[in-house]
């Protein structure tokens, strides 16, 4: 069975030095895989203060994440900002950078984003699938937790709602309100089948953690639900201290107004903690 992680990161301003070239860790270390979009992107310093409460020796938290990010679309993103999708981005070939002296621990989250670019829901249900199955093939003891997508959240939706969050985030969507629900209704169906078949650990964002927005959960209540899902798993919850310094993470591959950027990885070391953007 997987154990569950995080669904929420925040995105910041100050950011440790960039480190090139380093040499594959010694030592008893885990690494910690979180895959996610803009749930993870917006709660990234509690994530950063949660794993480094939570394990033990040096540690490798490896992220793929970004605001609209996807798995299966080619490339996705918003505003000026475009990322390769998280199946298309450089994380799979950097396996062999990773420590694996423990147990990795993973989380598949946000895997909503490709339906609101026009894919279909088997192939959102098979690119989990996807994740999960190169994962297991890099450890195959991997711990992998999915998460579902916030039905109760959308079959709420009126008609205002939906207009006002889809010019926001998604203008260029075609999908209707209608469309929406019937969508995240079978992928959240779809889901709990791949996490039986898979025999990965499931976690649902509490509804009464959502507002206005339907798909980000309130800030107010990113502890409680941290803490929660910490205890899925059996690790402590972690103290109310956020590692603000290491809000922003630069992934290896972006594009900016429609020029690439490329990163060298890992972005941050410590003698604690590495952390790894894709």
């Amino acid at each position: 069975m997987g154990r569950l992680f995080i669904m929420n990161i925040q995105a910041s301003d100050n950011l440790l030095k960039t480190v090139a070239n380093q040499d594959r860790p010694n030592g008893n270390g885990c690494t910690v895989l979180v895959l996610g979009a803009s749930n993870v992107s917006l709660a990234w310093s509690e994530i950063v203060s949660l794993v480094v409460q939570s394990f033990h020796g040096p540690i490798d938290l490896v992220t793929a994440q970004g605001m609209g990010r996807a798995y299966v679309t080619a490339s996705s993103g918003f505003a000026f900002c475009r990322l390769p999708g998280i199946l298309h981005s450089g994380l799979w070939d950097a396996f062999s950078d990773f420590r694996s002296d423990q147990i990795p621990s993973a989380l598949i989250t946000d895997l909503g984003n490709d339906l609101l670019y026009g894919r279909s829901v088997s192939e959102v249900v098979n690119g989990a699938i996807e994740c999960i199955h190169r994962i297991r093939k890099w450890n195959g003891s991997t711990d992998i937790v999915l998460t579902l997508p916030p039905v109760e959240s959308v079959l709420s939706l009126n008609g205002i709602r939906f207009g006002v969050m889809k010019r926001l985030l998604f203008p260029f969507s075609p999908l209707d309100l209608s469309q929406v629900k019937r969508a995240t209704q079978n992928l959240f169906d779809g889901l709990q089948q791949v996490a039986a078949d898979q025999d990965v650990q499931l976690y649902a964002v509490p509804q009464y953690s959502f507002g206005f927005d339907p798909i980000h959960g309130r800030r107010r209540y990113r502890r409680e639900v941290f803490s929660d899902m910490l205890n899925q798993w059996g690790q402590p919850p972690c103290s109310t201290v956020q590692w603000k310094r290491f809000r922003k993470v630069v992934p290896q591959v972006r594009q900016v107004l429609k020029r690439e950027r490329r990163h060298a990885q890992p972005v941050v070391i410590s003698k604690q903690l590495r952390i790894f953007a894709y």
